[in-house]
């Protein structure tokens, strides 16, 4: 299991402000004409976490304007929150996890991938790169993923990511998913609420896995990897309408996004350096934390085992055609 030993008052207050202060939000209305420069504007709505730094490495090179970009990048929450600015114009690249995109299309809203994001870690053994957990009190009885059966579980949403990636670990370990019972809360609530018995488990992202290591928490699951291994996790999307209109622009986007994952992956130390300056997460934390598994695409078969688990937890009657989402990032 990981250890992570720095202090955690330190590291939830790191928290706490990634998810609290990363960039302000934008009132520039999107558009797909010129700026005075020549430039094709962009605004990118995010999550403000680290899966963004390659977009933010990319802008502080100039890489963006050496394609012919005007990125502007703004914080608007998950996937399913930034689905709207993308419909009525407000952005019209939006970041976050497979799921909402899925659901989106399947009522109606079609989206495209543009680039991919992150997956999970190639196996627990990769515990640079596992930035989720299960996390239980020292003296929890809970012992390992079987066991989550009959707790309460604490996500930060509700049919979505979390629970459905922690039911397919409880199934992979033999118990019945259904057994779980699920609570909403914030991520930055979720310490507290496992030491004063509120629920029995937490699923935690980074950097509040490390926090909550560094509190005496401890994992029983990582229900990433558990899910698959580089289980699909994060894309850039858009409406297949802008899709059909921009493809100039967003082929130019997909190239500065892999150009500057690759950037990230070979230099760890600079996404560490960056998240300081789109954050105010303290340094320690920044250095202690693990980070993502950063990729340029999506492996078809683990988008198809997303499609098959949605059904199966009930988070879709069934999927669209998940290639025409996914295809141009497929590898």
């Amino acid at each position: 299991m990981i250890n992570r030993s720095k202090s955690a008052s330190v590291l939830l207050a790191a928290g706490v402000l990634l998810l609290g202060t990363a960039c302000g939000s934008s009132d520039r209305e999107g558009g797909q004409g010129e700026t005075d420069d020549g430039l094709t504007p962009l605004s990118v709505g995010v999550t403000g976490l680290t899966t963004d730094a390659p977009l933010y490495i990319a802008q502080k090179m100039g890489w963006f304007e050496d394609a012919g970009l005007d990125v502007e990048i703004d914080t608007a929450g998950g996937a399913a929150s930034v689905i709207p600015s993308l419909v009525n114009g407000e952005r019209q690249i939006g970041a976050g996890n497979l799921i909402s995109t899925i659901q989106a299309t399947a009522q109606g809203i079609p989206m495209k991938a543009v680039a991919v994001q992150n997956v999970a870690a190639a196996s627990e053994a990769d515990t640079e790169h596992i930035t989720s957990a299960i996390l239980v009190p020292a003296d929890s009885p809970i012992q390992n993923a079987a066991d989550l059966a009959g707790a309460t579980v604490a996500v930060n949403a509700l049919n979505s990511l979390g629970d459905l990636t922690i039911k397919a670990t409880v199934e992979a370990a033999g118990a019945d998913p259904d057994g779980v019972e699920f609570i909403e809360m914030g991520f930055p609530d979720m310490i507290a609420a496992a030491d004063t018995g509120r629920v029995e488990a937490v699923w935690e992202v980074e950097p509040f896995v490390t926090a909550g290591l560094a509190a005496g928490l401890r994992a029983v699951a990582y229900n990433f990897e558990a899910a698959a291994p580089e289980f699909p996790i994060g894309t850039y999307f858009t409406t297949e309408d802008f899709a059909a209109e921009n493809p100039e622009a967003l082929e130019s986007f997909r190239s500065v996004i892999d150009r500057a994952t690759e950037y990230a992956t070979e230099n760890p130390d600079a996404v560490r350096e960056i998240v300081l300056e789109y954050t105010q997460i303290p340094p320690a934390a920044a250095e202690q934390m693990a980070l993502p598994n950063l990729v340029t695409s999506l492996d078809e078969e683990k988008v198809e085992l997303l499609g098959e688990l949605m059904v199966r937890y009930g988070l879709a009657d069934e999927v669209p055609d998940l290639a025409a989402i996914f295809g141009d990032v497929y590898a």
